[in-house]
């Protein structure tokens, strides 16, 4: 008869102990994953529209990785092409815009949203959202907005700041294209450096926080653009920079004429 005292039984004793443990946490990991899967699929967001421009097309729930994720097509039911969309979900703000893109959603055009459960989770401790999920906004190309006139004039300062420092990019931009040395690194780095010190304030007590948060924007959006255009040189043999810094400029004219 073995003894626990045998070095070889206490072995075996701690290596079932341990197999027991683990499998006991699998098993509670796997039922923790089909209760959540199961009250997903159970949980239907309510929604509520602020906007004219927007129409729900459809709501679905897709998987993503390990998670699953809300769904949402709108379509722009205006006359108007839509530059930037406002949503809540549970406790989140967000904002998203195609003012850097190269298309706008344009009358009649969709687009989807992709919103995370866990954003819903903390809407029923909440008792100031409406719904689950609120289209809170929209702002046009031309300079207008609608929905909810807090977030259209988030919206309205969010571009007012991104246009002035448009301002302040171009003549840098323009400067970069007419230096003969174009396509040396050099030109880029000192445009680095250049955009870098752009101010995103004035110190005015009358600028808000999304004002700032625009001009800050632009800012990162030409520093992304410029760190590209380096590392294209060093990946792409013949890359023309005169080019691209030209392509840049035409994006950023064409970016004031949405405002």
């Amino acid at each position: 008869m073995l003894s626990l005292t045998d070095p070889r039984t206490l072995r075996v004793a701690i290596v079932c102990a341990c197999l027991g443990v683990l499998l006991g946490i699998g098993i509670w990991a796997s039922a923790h994953k089909l209760s959540r899967i199961r009250s997903i699929q159970e949980f239907e967001p309510t929604i509520v529209n602020k906007t004219k421009a927007l129409e729900i097309v459809n709501t679905t729930k897709v998987p993503a990785g390990q998670e699953y994720v809300f769904r949402v097509t709108l379509k722009n039911v205006s006359a108007k092409s839509i530059v930037s969309i406002t949503y809540l979900a549970g406790q989140a703000v967000n904002t998203n815009g195609y003012a850097f893109s190269e298309k706008l959603l344009e009358p009649g055009g969709t687009a989807e949203e992709y919103i995370p459960f866990e954003n819903f989770q903390s809407t029923a401790s909440s008792s100031e959202r409406e719904a689950d999920l609120v289209l809170a906004a929209v702002w046009f190309e031309g300079g207008t907005g609608d929905g909810d006139p807090k977030f259209t004039t988030q919206l309205r300062d969010e571009f007012e700041g991104i246009k002035e420092q448009a301002g302040r990019i171009l003549p840098l931009l323009r400067k970069a294209l007419q230096n003969p040395e174009i396509q040396e690194d050099q030109v880029l780095t000192d445009l680095e450096s250049q955009i870098s010190h752009l101010p995103t304030e004035d110190g005015s007590a009358s600028q808000s926080i999304d004002y700032k948060l625009g001009r800050s924007m632009a800012n990162r959006q030409l520093a992304f653009k410029v760190k590209e255009l380096k590392e294209n040189k060093t990946k792409s043999a013949g890359i023309n920079r005169k080019t691209e810094v030209a392509g840049n400029l035409a994006s950023w004219e064409r970016l004031l004429t949405r405002f």
